[in-house]
């Protein structure tokens, strides 16, 4: 069921106040009234969304050439869908109801109709939900598909080449990752299971080997490690390989940070206030991880081109100071110091696309602590205004 979001109700507060002859300092005190009954914080510098917002997919959703939201709210059971105007700001949200606890979203195609679908992992029911898309902007009801137990993170692929999305999950409560294999009509196989590190958290996909086939990177949070799996080409993966990283890795991205055409990995330590950077041989191997202090418990790592000097930059959440930290690669594998930019509180995922079509990369933040997404806006020389 679709709900709106709270940003158009405090509009109508506000109209409602001034249409009714009341002082516009009135009209503000009824506004901050009603929304602190329904939103605990509320800023210029931020969106509201639903309760608990814990991680954020971007994708054009109404197929309108302009980057939209999809946000998962894990208090909430829902996930919010705002529509972006192009100019860096977005319409009012619209919630979908999912299953329990959701962690995390994906998009995808995944019925082949060439329209975005989301797929959102449910931490506390075991399942994982698929919303087809119209193309418009709004989803179907959910169809659930079961997994393993504790689900934490999903990521899309196509795996097994058959040019059909395809799904990988992991599972924190049985240390596994599951694969399912896409039909191409929205539905899904029963997962293929793979074991991994203590708790996982996060998986990405990469070419890690460079042969073409899509391989999995997993943070295992309770082992400190990152699990390796190699994909076959036909849906299935060879023996996870293991590296160790910081103090309990929590989200973990892909990307070739020194430039030599293999892909590298970079994982947020929420244990240790670091980022790790892993190196990559370009056969699956990767050398012993560097570590760059970031803020406080860091939970979510982005890349992106953030100074327009052709090197990818890291974006790091940082839950426990409410900043996001910036790296700026040099392009031969190392970053410079993190400077930071103060987003909500609590925040628990970054991702980043043009959303202003500046032409400049811009970050979106979900802050957990006041159920808002904050807005970056890029300049292109590293730095960022909040919208």
């Amino acid at each position: 069921m679709k709900t709106s979001a709270i940003h158009f109700a405090v509009f109508m507060v506000l109209a409602a106040g001034v249409n009714s002859g009341c002082s516009s300092n009135d009209a503000r005190m009824t506004l901050e009234s009603r929304s602190a009954a329904v939103e605990s914080t509320i800023r210029a510098d931020a969106t509201p969304v639903g309760s608990q917002p814990t991680a954020v997919a971007i994708g054009d959703l109404n197929a309108d050439g302009k980057l939209d939201l999809a946000i998962v709210n894990e208090a909430g059971n829902n996930v919010s869908v705002l529509l972006g105007n192009g100019d860096g700001t977005f319409s009012a949200a619209t919630s979908y109801n999912v299953g329990a606890s959701p962690r995390s979203v994906a998009t995808g195609d995944f019925n082949g109709d060439n329209k975005l679908d989301l797929a959102v992992a449910n931490g506390t029911d075991n399942t994982v939900s698929i919303l087809l898309g119209n193309g418009n902007g709004v989803f179907s009801a959910p169809i659930q598909f079961n997994v393993g137990a504790g689900p934490r993170s999903v990521t899309a692929g196509d795996f097994d080449r058959d040019n059909k999305v395809d799904l990988a999950v992991t599972h924190s409560g049985d240390n596994t990752v599951g694969v399912l294999l896409g039909r191409g009509d929205g539905t899904f196989s029963v997962p293929i299971i793979y074991g991994v590190g203590s708790s996982p958290q996060s998986v990405a996909t990469g070419d890690f080997d460079g042969d073409a086939n899509p391989d999995l990177a997993v943070a295992n949070n309770g082992s400190n490690t990152v699990s390796i799996l190699l994909g076959r080409g036909d849906g299935a993966f060879l023996t996870p390989t293991n590296y160790n990283v910081g103090s309990a890795p929590i989200s973990v991205a892909p990307g070739d940070f020194n430039r030599d055409g293999k892909s590298d990995l970079a994982a947020a330590n929420l244990g240790g206030n670091t980022v790790s950077v892993l190196l990559g041989n370009g056969n699956g191997v990767f050398f012993t991880p560097t570590q760059y202090s970031v803020g406080s418990q860091p939970r979510s790592v982005a890349i992106g081109d953030f100074n327009d000097d052709a090197n990818p930059d890291l974006a790091v959440a940082n839950s426990g100071s409410n900043t996001v930290s910036i790296l700026l690669g040099h392009g031969d594998g190392t970053f410079s110091a993190a400077s930071s930019s103060s987003v909500g509180s609590s925040p628990t995922s970054v991702a980043t696309g043009d959303f202003n079509a500046d032409g400049r990369p811009d970050l979106v933040v979900t802050n957990s602590g006041d159920n808002t997404v904050s807005i970056l806006l890029g300049h292109g020389d590293g730095t960022f205004s909040v919208r």
